[in-house]
């Protein structure tokens, strides 16, 4: 039998499984820091900051991972140009802010590494944002178009029939 699935239910199926994944991320991270930063290296000191990093870092990857199933699911219909804005910005931020948050520039406090991860973690807040404004932006803009467009028809007509009910 042949099964018809929808553009729908694909995304939603993506988001629960994106959901689930960032679950298991988070827990893991969460839980046992040391020993997932272990599997990587055995320096002690890489370890304790890695600690530090994924105490901040880890309440992000739940929004993370539905930001990311969503924006493969506008890439799905041909919407790419939020996904570039979206990424663009958010490394633009980062690489701006983490100069100022990791070493203290510019009157920013000395955070190190978790000044790092507390704006890794505003970024991907950021991103669904960006995201969001993107799709309403470019909906109202389609709108704006369309009643235009309509519009323009509408006043033809208007004008074409009080022309012709004139010359008779």
């Amino acid at each position: 039998m042949l099964m018809i699935v929808t553009l729908r239910q694909l995304v939603t199926l993506g988001v629960k499984t994106g959901l689930a994944i960032g679950v298991i991320f988070f827990a893991a991270a969460k839980l046992f820091p040391a020993g997932l930063l272990s599997l990587f290296t055995n320096d002690q000191a890489v370890i304790a900051e890695g600690v530090r990093y994924l105490s901040v870092i880890c309440w992000t990857y739940l929004l993370f991972s539905v930001s990311n199933s969503l924006m493969y699911a506008l890439q799905s219909v041909e919407i790419t140009g939020i996904g570039i804005v979206m990424s663009s910005s958010t490394i633009c931020i980062n690489l701006c802010l983490n100069y100022c948050l990791i070493y203290g520039n510019f009157g920013f406090p000395e955070l190190g590494v978790v000044g790092a991860a507390v704006l890794s973690a505003f970024v991907f807040q950021f991103s669904p944002v960006v995201t969001f404004c993107c799709l309403k932006a470019d909906q109202i803009l389609k709108c704006l178009v369309n009643g235009f467009v309509c519009n323009r028809h509408r006043w033809a007509r208007l004008l074409t029939r009080e022309v012709s009910e004139g010359q008779t």
